[in-house]
């Protein structure tokens, strides 16, 4: 997809030079599978054997009647029962229903899962026509919004219970939309593109009407947030900004007109060290507003002023999520870490062990990637259910077992 192959390898480089290699490799193959030419002139295809730098020519069925000999439709239909995969590339594509269920990206689809139980269900959601590159959560926990790459990239809202299309909000990005967050009362939904101005767009989506719109500036923008009182913070590389919507006036042929526009504020990113890249953020219950830097700290900030900075991991800090006033850490790191809004470390949970602990159908230990300890997503419920997703494309529900101590651990179940 647009944004997966493009954005994210950007932002692997940016980022985390470590798998730049890799990056490389993954689209010098997908070149090469795109130029190789599939099929011949005989009616044989040619496919890649694993990886093998040759080719293995499959037949058609003896009985193949080829498309333009073939007059009627089959009878019939395909049914999609299960889809695999997990867009994980990107941060803030998990989300936690209030009904309990799971709603992540895998290419086009939005994939709503019922994870209770030893056994999962599967629902869809099928109204984009290119990868889902960003999710947000209605604030009633019923709706979604999702956004999707492409040329012609558009968000929708959608109802998790009936997967019915309620709101379409097209035209205005024209590269992939990277980031969106609904407001606190629900009414106003956000959007941030890839664009070259990093377009930022506001919409009341049940009007399907955009109210303004602002360039974020030339750098990476990476998430965005809102605020209780209603304003809206965007971060990324050398990065965050406070935003405000207000009404202003201009005179027409009609007489005095009223119009919404985005006011926005840096923030004081002085005292921070160079390269201030500022991978996530999120607003506390008393309106503070918090972000995690791919140098690993977490940093606190009170009307643009930074007021507090802790060395929250080794690695980057790629996701934030709130449970109650409490505030989940997690990014390239062994450890979940649990902090207080004013940023006192809480306790912890392992996830290397609890990788560890993972076994295979033949009772052999799975072990921990590098790419399984990168989180780029996590949700938490108020039954201690920890679901984590990861940079290599995998999701992790985590039993919480709450020690004596401030260390908590915990046991992977899926």
């Amino acid at each position: 997809g647009e944004y997966g192959g493009v954005a994210g390898a950007v932002e692997e480089q940016l980022f985390d030079s470590e798998v730049e290699e890799e990056v490389e490799t993954d689209r010098g193959q997908l070149d090469s599978s795109l130029g190789s030419g599939l099929g011949d002139s005989e009616g044989s295809f040619l496919v890649a054997v694993g990886e093998a730098p040759g080719y293995a020519a499959i037949h058609a069925p003896s009985d193949y009647i080829p498309a333009e000999e073939a007059l009627e439709p089959p009878d019939g239909h395909l049914l999609l029962e299960h889809a695999y995969g997990f867009s994980g590339w990107a941060r803030g594509n998990l989300l936690l229903t209030s009904t309990g269920e799971l709603v992540y990206p895998t290419a086009c689809l939005c994939v709503i899962a019922n994870v209770r139980g030893r056994s999962a269900s599967q629902r869809f959601f099928a109204g984009h026509t290119a990868p889902v590159c960003a999710l947000a959560l209605h604030p009633s926990g019923a709706l979604v919004a999702s956004a999707q790459g492409g040329t012609s990239p558009y968000s929708c809202v959608w109802n998790v219970g009936t997967s019915q299309t309620l709101a379409t909000m097209p035209g205005m990005h024209s590269s992939a939309i990277v980031a969106l967050a609904f407001s606190a009362d629900g009414r106003l939904l956000a959007s941030v593109g890839l664009d070259a101005a990093h377009t930022l767009a506001l919409y009341d989506w049940e009007a399907q009407t955009m109210l303004a719109a602002a360039s974020c500036g030339p750098e990476l923008v990476c998430g965005c947030a809102f605020a209780s009182d209603g304003s809206l913070a965007t971060c990324g590389a050398g990065h965050l900004t406070l935003w405000t919507l207000v009404a202003r006036y201009a005179e027409d042929d009609d007489g005095r007109v009223e119009a919404m526009a985005l006011i926005g504020r840096s923030a004081d990113l002085s005292q921070l060290r160079a390269p201030s890249i500022l991978l996530c953020v999120a607003f506390t219950p008393r309106g503070a507003c918090a972000t995690g830097m791919a140098s690993g700290e977490l940093l606190l900030w009170e009307n643009g002023s930074l007021t507090r900075s802790v060395r929250a991991q080794s690695g980057a800090v790629h996701a934030l999520a709130l449970l109650g006033g409490s505030l989940l850490c997690a990014g390239r790191a062994t450890k979940v870490g649990v902090w207080s809004d004013e940023l006192d470390q809480l306790g912890s949970y392992d996830l290397r062990a609890a990788l560890d602990s993972l076994q295979d159908a033949w009772g052999k230990p799975l072990g921990a990637s590098t790419a399984s300890l990168s989180v780029r997503t996590l949700v938490m419920d108020a039954g201690g259910r920890i679901f984590v997703g990861t940079r290599a494309s995998e999701l992790f529900e985590l039993i919480v077992n709450n020690g004596g101590g401030g260390e908590q651990q915990q046991g992977v179940v899926r």
